[in-house]
């Protein structure tokens, strides 16, 4: 301390005031919604009304800090600013994510990731202390070889490299890319701007895969039906933690299925040269249960429902409707199947049914079926103008 006491803080230079101090197992706790980082050691210096610390090596929920900038340009209105570069794995990251702002904007649905890898990332935080809500943010993540998968989904993506940059106010991403179902897969990410949305982020998703990857991917025994590659278009929608009717986290799958052949019986059967649109919606409306829903072409559309049970998940019901019909809501467990269809073989389908090497099949599940056939196959017969019921 250098000068006359009436003229401190020296703001016009009549004197020096000045503390230089190393703290040692130090936190710095400056928010109930940030994670305190854990400081091995703080340089601090206070130069007039400035404190600040450019020396330093701390560990925050397992990702290793260096010498991140931490300043409070006046004292009198107090500012915290902190610019760090942090590395540790998707695992911590996914960690700090999770305690912090930044899962805001992802609807809280982080913890739904499942995640491995390495990864650092940049976080800048602007925090007035006599303000509290008027802080900002920036985080950038760098993906490096990573996977990621969401819980209930069983293929994960891997090789996940690129850029994701978190804002209060925005998302987006830079070169993100991975691969997924055997392929690679273009990622991109995007903030909705509509606060009224029920849904805050998007990810957009374009690849191409194989009825071989599917097959192995999801546990589908369909490599004996299904032949051939197809582009598809998938969207991640994570909801608006802050809108008035926030909705689940969504995912929806579009495809022509061009290049794909199906061998099913009919009305499922199609050569690899037709194109026939497909969508399919997973939404996760609980922690314990995931609903589905899809359509093909104009002749099939389902809704199906999925419970964790000893934490594993299983096929709880759903309802398959054929030849447009709008699929009923199930009463009990099961697959139910309604509706109307021109050609349907029996023993066609229940060859089908029980095909591949597995221990339940498709007949196994079904619980009730209520049709109308134009015309019906079976015991080596044809049947015109029937109405089939089996419960």
């Amino acid at each position: 301390f250098n000068g006359a006491l009436d003229e401190f803080p020296f703001d016009n230079g009549e004197g020096v005031f000045r503390i230089e101090a190393r703290l040692q197992d130090a936190i710095l706790k400056y928010s109930d919604n940030w994670p305190a980082p854990e400081f091995r050691h703080l340089d601090l210096v206070v130069d007039g009304m400035r404190l600040y610390s450019q020396v330093n090596s701390a560990v925050n929920l397992g990702n290793e800090v260096e010498n991140a900038r931490i300043e409070i340009a006046d004292l009198r209105d107090p500012i915290l600013e902190i610019e760090a570069f942090a590395t540790g794995t998707l695992e911590t990251i996914k960690n700090y994510v999770a305690n912090s702002p930044i899962d805001n904007v992802l609807g809280g649905q982080i913890n739904r990731v499942t995640v491995d890898g390495d990864a650092s990332f940049d976080l800048e935080v602007t925090y007035p202390i006599q303000d509290k809500e008027a802080y900002d943010y920036a985080t950038r993540i760098r993906l490096s070889d990573g996977m990621l998968r969401v819980q209930g989904l069983a293929p994960p993506i891997t090789e996940l490299n690129g850029v994701v940059t978190v804002t209060r106010s925005d998302a987006t991403s830079d070169s993100l890319f991975g691969r997924f179902l055997g392929q690679t897969v273009d990622l991109d990410l995007q903030r909705i701007g509509d606060e009224q949305s029920p849904y805050s982020v998007i990810l957009n998703a374009v690849g191409r895969t194989t009825a071989d990857a599917l097959a192995a991917e999801f546990g589908v025994p369909v490599s004996n039906v299904l032949s051939g590659d197809a582009d598809y278009v998938a969207t991640v929608r994570f909801p608006n933690g802050r809108g008035p009717q926030p909705g689940p986290l969504q995912i929806q799958v579009e495809s022509d299925l061009f290049g794909m052949r199906s061998d099913l019986p009919a009305p499922l059967g199609k050569s690899d040269e037709e194109s026939l649109p497909m969508t399919l919606s997973i939404e996760f409306p609980a922690q314990e249960r995931i609903t589905a829903a899809g359509t093909f072409a104009d002749d099939l559309s389902w809704r199906a429902n999925f419970l964790k049970a000893e934490g594993a998940w299983d096929f709880d019901r759903g309802v398959l409707a054929v030849g447009g019909a709008e699929p009923r809501d199930p009463e009990v467990r099961g697959l139910h199947i309604h509706g109307q269809t021109a050609d349907l073989d029996l023993h066609a389908w229940l060859a089908a049914g029980r095909s591949g090497d597995r221990q339940m099949g498709l007949g196994d599940r079904i619980r009730s079926i209520e049709i109308d056939v134009e015309r019906f196959f079976a015991i080596g017969q044809k049947f015109t103008d029937q109405r089939i019921v089996v419960n």
